[in-house]
């Protein structure tokens, strides 16, 4: 069980798997954005309460609260209809390093695959385009392009473990979705 550390930070923008891999050896967990988060913030009442009520709280669960507040308390400012564009992550960045070693080896099996048939780039590219993405479209979600690429071209994703293209979103601590 890891200790909850005193300093978290709302961060726009700055989940993603190379800004995880970079923090992986100074943290255990990276709590942040895919997107610029709104100035309303984040309801830290019950994260903060579970951790006044239990000050031996893991870090998973304290995080795994913060999460599991924030899309609710975003839909209900948006007018009670779901805000898609508010995001927040609870990484375990020695698991996003090891992800983003595995990635590293997919793009370089990528650009094989292109050097051997130019025409692949366009079927990259189309994943890419099919994907959810943050920062007005200048960022895309690794796990829905991935996913998209197992549909278009499977051979880019050979090699890469299949547990790399997986991941599971909190939406409310009560419905996990895998």
């Amino acid at each position: 069980t890891t200790t909850i550390p005193t300093d978290y930070r709302i961060a726009c923008l700055m989940q993603d798997i190379e800004v995880a891999a970079a923090l992986e050896p100074y943290a255990d967990y990276l709590l942040a954005s895919e997107e610029t988060e709104g100035g309303y913030g984040w309801t830290y009442t019950s994260a903060f309460g579970m951790l006044a009520e239990r000050p031996d709280l893991p870090s998973e669960e304290f995080g795994r609260e913060i999460v599991a507040c924030y899309d609710p308390y975003n839909t209900i400012i948006n007018s009670d209809e779901p805000d898609t564009a508010a995001t927040l992550s609870f990484v375990d960045l020695p698991l996003a390093k090891s992800a983003y070693q595995e990635l590293e080896a997919f793009f370089d099996n990528a650009r094989n695959v292109i050097a051997d048939d130019p025409a692949s780039y366009a079927n990259l590219s189309l994943a890419a385009s099919k994907s959810y993405t943050f920062a007005n479209d200048e960022q895309v979600d690794l796990v829905h392009f991935l996913q998209n690429l197992d549909h278009i071209l499977p051979a880019v994703l050979q090699g890469i473990d299949p547990q790399v293209q997986g991941s599971r979103r909190i939406q409310d601590i009560r419905y996990l979705e895998g």
